[in-house]
Formats: C-alpha cells, structure tokens, sequence
C-alpha cells in the first residue's frame, strides 16, 4: 500500500462514525504531515487544524480553519464551520449562513478522488443534520418526509446517525416509509459497527421485536 492509500485508509477509519465532538487524535498527527496541496486537496488540512484547535479549547482559531476548509471547497469544513455558526463557537452565531454551509455541503461529491477515494464524510453530516432539522421543525417547517429523505440519503453514503435515523423510520414505518424490519436491522447493524451507541441499542430492541414475531408465527 502507498502512503497515500495508507493516509487516506487512516483517516476513513479513524473518522467513521464520529460526530463533530469528537477528534481522533492518533490519526491526525499523521495527517497533518501528509502533503493534502500535492494531491489537490490543500482545504483538508484546514479542517485538521481545526479539529486539533477545538480539543485544545482555542474555539476562535478552529473557526478560523473550518471556515478557510469550508471557502476552500471542503465538504467536511462546511460542515464543522456551520455548527460553530449555528452554536457561536469561535464566531458570531449566524443561523441563515451556518444552514447555508451545511446546504451546500450536502450536495457536495460523495468522494473525493485525486489519487485515492477518501470519503467526503462532511456531505452525510451535513444531510444527517438538515434532516434532524426537518423533522422537529427547527429553522424550517416541519416535513417528516423531506427528514427521512436527508437520513436516507445520508445512509447511502454510510453516515452512522444517518443510518441509525433512517433505520428509526424503517423500524417503526414512519416519515413515509413501510414498515421493514430486515433493513431497519441493516441499518443498525451497519450504525452499531461504527460504534453509534443509539445504533446499538436499537439494535438489541429490533433483535427482541423479531424474536417476539417469530415466536408467534410458530
């Protein structure tokens, strides 16, 4: 393997799953060395820095690199630089702009591919949080559908509380969707091995449920 490929493969495991609190630390010292300008993607390092300046508490300097990741074109730096904006961290809390970052964040590429495909892991947040917003009508109109349609959308691109959202929807058979157990388990089960714990616990509630109908058919 190459030390792109292995640069590329560390930071795909080290962020999966992860929500915008959360840093891993063991893979960023590494990618913060890797060259991001010689394969085209010089606004990912921005969003490194700000992931270290954030757990060091320097909240107006990680504003700064998400924000400079976010102009550079970086699906992940939109991301993190609109919850700063929606939640005044490092900078003026600005709902309309932070939810205009995560828009266009979403309908980013779901990969980025200079030499390598590094999963552009900011679009399914992005979709997994406009979603959330959709369904409890917070800075838009409620719409139930539209929600599961960002959750789903976030699921096809492995977003573990995209997964874990739209896998709620096919449990219960709500937002517009049939009730389907199976994919519901999918779902959880795909959440629950990137370590989401509300995927977990789902998980062994389906597993209970499915146990119950079968035990009944006999």
């Amino acid at each position: 393997m190459s030390s792109n490929e292995g640069a590329f493969r560390a930071a795909n495991q080290a962020r999966a799953g992860l929500d915008e609190t959360e840093d891993p630390m063991a893979m960023t010292d590494e990618m913060l060395q890797f060259d991001w300008n010689r394969v085209g993607m010089g606004a990912k390092k921005h969003v490194l820095l700000g992931q270290r300046a954030r757990q060091d508490g320097r909240l107006d300097d990680a504003a700064r690199e998400f924000m400079a990741a976010a102009v550079g074109g970086d699906a992940e730096g939109m991301y993190n630089y609109a919850i700063c904006q929606l939640k005044g961290r490092g900078t003026r809390k600005d709902i309309p702009a932070a939810i205009r970052w995560l828009e266009k964040a979403a309908v980013c590429p779901p990969t980025q591919t200079p030499t390598a495909t590094l999963d552009n892991v900011g679009v399914g947040e992005a979709l997994t949080t406009l979603g959330s917003f959709y369904d409890a009508g917070i800075h838009f109109d409620q719409d139930k559908t539209r929600a599961r349609e960002y959750w789903e959308r976030a699921a096809e691109l492995a977003a573990a509380t995209g997964m874990n959202q739209f896998g709620i929807c096919l449990m219960n058979g709500t937002h517009g969707v049939q009730k389907d157990l199976p994919r519901a388990r999918e779902m959880f089960r795909r959440s629950a091995e990137m370590l989401h714990n509300e995927a977990m616990s789902n998980l062994a509630v389906l597993h209970g449920l499915l146990h119950e109908y079968e035990t009944a058919a006999r």
